[in-house]
């Protein structure tokens, strides 16, 4: 089995692609702000040290949930409290994602496992996946895709594209590129052929992984 991590920039229209790898057979993606979700609802380990770092700031409800567009805000304007959440939360994705994998891969009936994620690379990611695939489009399209589809103001936007990798990084440290810049039936053909190659690569065992994984 294949794991390969799939990123891109905020805008950068990851979730029309991930729909795609969806409807294919003998693949599985998981998407990691879901599944962050999930880690964080009240009862969690994540909530609960989450609740104490985030104490008086107007992100929980009365039920103890998180609001989601107040955390938002708060770790998009500091810095510091991105960096208590991102420790509290993207360590516990990250186990939770590999054993979703190993378990994946002991069940069989899975060829490509795809973790998404906006920080693939900051945590490490690129060190345990086989491939890191990066969806790009232009900052202009970006921008574009974000006030139509989110109405996000650009100082949100600018705010957003500051917190992440700068695009060189993506493009050094990703082995394949799908350009998502214009005509969304193209990157879909584009993503196709990658996942084609790979599974011609496992049907024929004319190739492994590239790097040994905990898989």
């Amino acid at each position: 089995m294949f794991l390969i991590g799939i990123t891109g920039g905020v805008g950068a229209g990851k979730t029309e692609l991930l729909s795609e790898l969806e409807t294919m057979e003998a693949v599985r993606v998981v998407r990691a702000d879901e599944l962050a979700a999930s880690l964080m609802q009240p009862g969690s380990a994540c909530h609960d040290r989450l609740a104490e770092a985030f104490a008086g700031l107007g992100v929980f409800d009365k039920d103890g949930n998180i609001i989601k567009a107040a955390m938002s805000s708060r770790v998009i304007s500091d810095p510091d409290r991105r960096a208590v959440c991102n420790g509290i939360v993207h360590p516990a994705v990250k186990e939770e994602l590999l054993r979703m994998a190993e378990e994946a891969a002991s069940e069989g009936g899975t060829d490509i496992f795809f973790i998404e994620a906006a920080l693939l690379l900051e945590e490490g990611y690129d060190l345990i996946c086989d491939e890191i695939w990066y969806i790009w489009a232009s900052e202009e399209v970006r921008r574009r895709r974000l006030v139509s589809a989110r109405g996000y103001s650009q100082d949100r936007i600018s705010a957003l594209m500051a917190s992440q990798l700068k695009e060189e990084v993506f493009r050094t440290k990703c082995q394949r590129i799908i350009d998502n810049d214009g005509n969304l039936s193209t990157a879909r053909e584009q993503l196709n052929e990658y996942v084609r190659e790979l599974k011609s690569r496992i049907r024929t065992s004319e190739g492994k992984p590239a790097k040994e994984t905990a898989i």
